[in-house]
């Protein structure tokens, strides 16, 4: 039974520059491991920040992306942000590409896409719900991909709906999303 949550099992920083992710959240908030030595980089609780270096692979343990809800009267989000444009404190980098799973209409959720800073919606992939997602986090150069592994349903039908639409979605429309995404992550939009 799906437990409907999207979850980051991998980390590829493919890029000259160091990233950080953060995450608020009640649960999920995750740990992360180099992919190759499988010793420790870090861990998300507590509100915080794990550096994603230059050239890293990670393997990521209970990282979830959290619902739009709120703790503690502050919205639950998991931010990528570049090193370069966060604010040098151990929680909110205050910038970044802000990612969170939602409740959408007609049983559906969707992954949305937040400028932090602005909290200006960029963009979502719309999606089934009772879906659960195995995704890698991929940071290009060109862009931030959501690559989606695996999608763990209860039937046939709604593993071919979720990959004919993300099949659409990502041909069409991610390398647009995945600039957008970079520009966030960097601090690079303009506020609105």
């Amino acid at each position: 039974m799906s437990r409907d949550i999207s979850w980051i099992n991998e980390i590829k920083n493919n890029t000259e520059e160091d990233y950080i992710i953060w995450c608020h959240d009640t649960d999920n908030e995750g740990e992360y491991r180099d992919f190759v030595t499988d010793e420790p980089v870090g861990k998300n609780d507590g509100g915080k920040q794990v550096i994603i270096k230059a050239g890293a692979h990670l393997v990521a343990g209970g990282c979830g992306i959290p619902d739009g809800g709120d703790k503690d009267g502050k919205p639950k989000a998991r931010v990528i942000c570049a090193y370069s444009a966060a604010q040098r404190h151990s929680g909110d980098p205050g910038a970044g590409l802000r990612i969170n799973r939602v409740m959408g209409d007609n049983d559906q959720d969707k992954i949305v896409y937040r400028d932090h800073y602005t909290t200006k919606q960029l963009a979502e992939i719309i999606f089934p719900r009772g879906m659960e997602q195995n995704i890698i986090l991929r940071i290009d150069a060109d862009g931030i991909y959501l690559d989606i592994k695996e999608a763990k349903t209860s039937s046939e039908w709604q593993a071919y709906v979720f990959g004919q639409k993300l099949k659409d979605f990502f041909e069409e429309l991610a390398p647009e999303l995945a600039k957008l995404a970079i520009q966030a992550a960097q601090k690079a939009l303009e506020a609105v």
